[in-house]
């Protein structure tokens, strides 16, 4: 009886829906666009809606563009935001980023069952998207320059000791 009762938990746990916002990048671009990234996991295979809003230093929030609630897009985006979705990237980009968009972005998302949101703080002077400074925050390419010392230290690679 108590192997029937395992067996049929672990049968339903992969059906748990779960969402998670696993991390929050922001960047400009060289034409002085602002980038958001909103990294995401989900387990299950259904859509998620999503809403990109600010909270401006003027105490204000504006619905930047949404699929949760698209009727309160505030209407100065409407031709300088888009939002692209792919491979659990969550993509904002704003044209002609200015001083009146500086404040708190927020990413939602929405699954049949969950709701998550993550804030980041946004100011001028971000870091220039693509920069090698950005690239290190990435998990593979940590993991490449921690396996090069690796294989430096064990003599693998030119340029490790010569004793």
């Amino acid at each position: 009886m108590k192997q029937l009762l395992i067996l049929s938990v672990l049968a339903v746990l992969p059906m748990v829906d779960s969402l998670e916002i696993t991390q929050m990048d922001a960047c400009t671009t060289k034409t002085n666009n602002l980038q958001l990234d909103c990294n995401y996991k989900k387990t299950d295979s259904g859509s998620i809606k999503y809403e990109w809003s600010l909270y401006t230093t003027k105490n204000q929030t504006m619905v930047i563009k949404s699929t949760i609630s698209p009727e309160k897009e505030n209407p100065t985006f409407k031709h300088r935001a888009t939002v692209t979705d792919k491979d659990m990237l969550l993509r904002l980009i704003i044209t002609g980023f200015g001083a009146s968009e500086e404040g708190m972005y927020t990413c939602t998302l929405r699954s049949e069952a969950k709701t998550k949101n993550k804030t980041i703080s946004v100011t001028h002077g971000l870091a220039t998207c693509g920069t090698p400074g950005l690239m290190l925050s990435s998990p593979w390419m940590l993991s490449l320059l921690l396996s090069l010392t690796v294989l430096q230290a064990l003599d693998a690679l030119p340029g490790g000791s010569s004793n």
